[in-house]
């Protein structure tokens, strides 16, 4: 299982990648040959990341500060959202009285949290942090407790035959148990607070930010650092799919000999 994983990831990904750029690089020409639009190049999108007017912001310090905000958020949903799944799956009463508030989340937009978070903080980087935050938490808790849920029923039967503590079984047994499930919620809050990170910036967010610079960009024409900040939100959110996510699912896998 080790080497196809490891195909998939890397290797595997640079045929799809060459064909994207060969696909950027005919719609370029065609813009700039026939329609007369000033559509960039690939290699013009990668110059703006490095390369940047005295009047404006480096498109990396923008990245930062994004990438910032995005952990606070999602560290938020994180730790809340595998709390809450311990929770409601430990909890009878406690699942019964907030399972609808976490489908009812669910539903939402993240973009229609924009009124609420406005009232409750404002313009700036809390409004932001509170939309990734909300939109990343369902599919942790979901996540969570399922994978608790769906645990051999004699696996929870050890326990007591060694004598652990409520805290050691958790740890032990039960959290290792429902790992697999565990990641896929956080592979999925991740996008889902990426996705609401950049709309969140054009909106929300402060003067810095992908989502600020690609909106700011429409005004100053700059459509070159435009898409130069759509390569960084790909390049962010495949670092983590592909260096940080996989590996970890792997790993797990592997131990448990799948």
């Amino acid at each position: 299982m080790k080497t196809p994983l490891k195909g998939r990831s890397l290797k595997g990904s640079l045929p799809g990648l060459l064909l994207l750029i060969l696909i950027w690089i005919l719609i370029a020409l065609y813009q700039r040959e026939i329609q007369d639009k000033p559509f960039p190049y690939p290699w013009e999108a990668v110059q703006s990341i490095f390369i940047t007017p005295a009047a404006h912001t480096a498109l990396l310090i923008h990245a930062g500060v994004s990438l910032l905000r995005w952990i606070g958020g999602y560290g938020i949903a994180l730790i809340a959202g595998i709390s809450w799944g311990i929770a409601i799956w430990r909890f009878p009463l406690f699942q019964r009285l907030t399972e609808p508030l976490v489908s009812t989340i669910q539903l939402i937009p993240g973009m229609a949290w924009i009124p609420i978070t406005l009232i409750l903080f404002g313009l700036g980087n809390g409004s932001t942090i509170f939309m990734i935050a909300m939109t990343s938490l369902p599919p942790v808790v979901v996540n969570t407790f399922t994978g608790m849920q769906q645990l051999d029923p004699g696996l929870l039967k050890i326990p007591p035959m060694l004598e652990l503590t409520e805290k050691q079984r958790l740890t032990r047994i039960i959290i290792p148990g429902a790992l697999p499930s565990i990641i896929g919620g956080l592979r999925i809050g991740a996008g889902n607070g990426f996705r609401v990170l950049i709309s969140a910036e054009m909106v929300v967010g402060s003067s810095l930010g992908l989502g600020y610079s690609m909106f700011q960009s429409r005004w100053t024409l700059d459509y070159a650092s435009a898409f130069g900040a759509l390569l960084l939100i790909i390049v962010i959110g495949l670092i983590f799919e592909q260096l940080i996510f996989l590996p970890l699912e792997h790993r797990i896998l592997e131990k448990r000999g799948l």
